[in-house]
């Protein structure tokens, strides 16, 4: 009886990716270079519109977002809700939309260190770029548990457009921001993850 095994059988595919080892990696190279540029709009640096938005012939790669108007203010159609540490002045997140029924947050989670505290101003934007005063008119925030998240993890106290954050217990919950006009709620925002680490 013969001992040698028969020659392993060599598809087309293999014949083809032996005799160019550059294709496949090429192609993997192509791919991640798209998927990492679909990402860039999301995840990518500088969110900020360029110096010459106010150009209405040029095209932004922004999206619209729904008309949100509060005691007669209408905020910003792109980026119009930031929150900012108020000891370094780091934008900690920002929303963002695709679309008028799409939005998210950029650059949460909210992380607060355990058996600390962490304070951030909520920065609402109008359409011409102007700060939006909270608690000095009728315009005022909210911060609840969202539905379904654990509650006892952070302590929230909310002063105008100031939020203080008291760290409860070691876990992670989500909030939702919810912009009040004379005590109506007008707006809220997705889910906020916040953790205490």
């Amino acid at each position: 009886m013969d001992s040698r095994q028969p020659p392993h059988s060599i598809s087309t595919h293999e014949r083809n990716s032996r005799q160019q080892p550059g294709v496949r990696r090429r192609a993997f190279v192509a791919g991640l270079t798209m998927s990492s540029l679909v990402l860039a709009g999301c995840l990518g640096g500088d969110d900020a519109p360029p110096d010459d938005a106010d150009d209405e012939s040029e095209e932004t790669d922004v999206d619209e977002g729904p008309r949100i108007e509060l005691n007669g203010i209408t905020l910003a159609s792109a980026f119009p809700i930031r929150f900012v540490d108020v000891e370094t002045d780091e934008v900690l997140g920002d929303l963002h939309y695709h679309g008028e029924t799409f939005s998210h947050w950029h650059g949460v989670p909210l992380r607060i260190p355990a058996d600390s505290s962490k304070t951030i101003d909520i920065l609402l934007t109008d359409e011409n770029g102007d700060r939006v005063p909270v608690g000095e008119t009728d315009i005022t925030v909210d911060l609840p548990v969202a539905e379904d998240s654990p509650r006892g993890v952070v302590a929230i106290d909310i002063e105008d457009d100031r939020v203080t954050f008291t760290a409860e217990s070691r876990a992670t919950t989500e909030l939702v921001l919810q912009l009040l006009n004379d005590g109506e709620i007008q707006y809220e925002t997705p889910d906020v993850p916040v953790v205490v680490e």
